[in-house]
Parts: structure tokens; sequence; C-alpha cells
């Protein structure tokens, strides 16, 4: 029984060929893998930031809207004290023209 050389050359290569492959596929399912733990340390860093991101953008838009509403009561109360200085000038007005006019007479 002999055994032809290309054939033992062929058995050679398709054993290297598998084994190379068994060795590719190990390397490429490590880096399968290293790549999701990466990932999700990356997501859960970017979800930490991402909260304290909104908890600034809330605390800014918190100020914002009180200085708003501070600024409206005191638009409120501003508008409030005018209508009474008007009132009290025309009040003051008719006692002036009250006086001018008994002055004339």
């Amino acid at each position: 029984m002999t055994i032809d050389s290309g054939i033992v050359f062929g058995v050679i290569s398709i054993v290297g060929s598998l084994i190379i492959a068994a060795v590719g596929y190990g390397a490429m399912k490590q880096k399968v893998e290293s790549m999701k733990e990466s990932q999700d340390e990356y997501k859960r860093t970017h979800a930490e930031e991402h909260v304290k991101c909104d908890d600034l953008n809330r605390e800014k838009f918190k100020e914002l809207y009180e200085s708003r509403n501070t600024m409206s009561l005191a638009v409120e109360r501003l508008g409030v004290l005018m209508e009474q200085v008007f009132k009290s000038l025309e009040v003051l007005n008719v006692k002036v023209d009250t006086i001018l006019n008994r002055g004339n007479q």
C-alpha cells in the first residue's frame, strides 16, 4: 500500500487550513467579546454623562424659569404702582385745578 504524496500534502494542507481557521475564529470571537465589553463600558459612561448633562440642563432651565417668573411679578407690581401713581396724579390735578380756579376768580 503506497500513499501518494499529493494526498498527504492535501490532507496536511486541509488540516493546516482548519487549524488556521480555528485560530482565526478564536481570535475574532475574542475580539468581538472585547468590543462588546468596551461598548458596554462606553454605554455606562455615556449614560452617566447624559444623566449629569440632563441634571445641569434641568437646573439651568429651573433658574431661567424662576428668573422669568420673578421678572414677571416685578413688572406686574410696577404696572400696579404706575396705575396708583396716575390715579394719585389725577386727584392731585383736580385739586390743583380747583385751587387755580379759585385764584383766578
